[in-house]
């Protein structure tokens, strides 16, 4: 699960305004979690988002377009 910014008890160490449609503090974790999980052992990875979720989630699909680690996701 990768939540927002600053949610969870998690420190924020930049400053930076929440922007709904910013895709940065999901790409990263997702990455990595493909990285060390999925890539080397050529198992498909997906995602689901609901609510603002889904809202960041679609951003992220768009602008990653073909590039996308993702083999499916589930917008709600």
């Amino acid at each position: 699960m990768i939540s927002f910014r600053g949610q969870s008890g998690a420190e924020l160490i930049t400053p930076m305004m929440h922007n709904a449609l910013s895709v940065n503090d999901i790409k990263e974790p997702m990455e990595y979690v493909y990285k060390k999980l999925s890539k080397d052992r050529n198992i498909k990875a997906f995602a689901l988002g609901c609510s603002m979720g889904a809202n960041i989630l679609s951003n992220l699909l768009g602008i990653d377009k073909e590039d996308s680690i993702l083999s499916a996701a589930v917008c709600v």
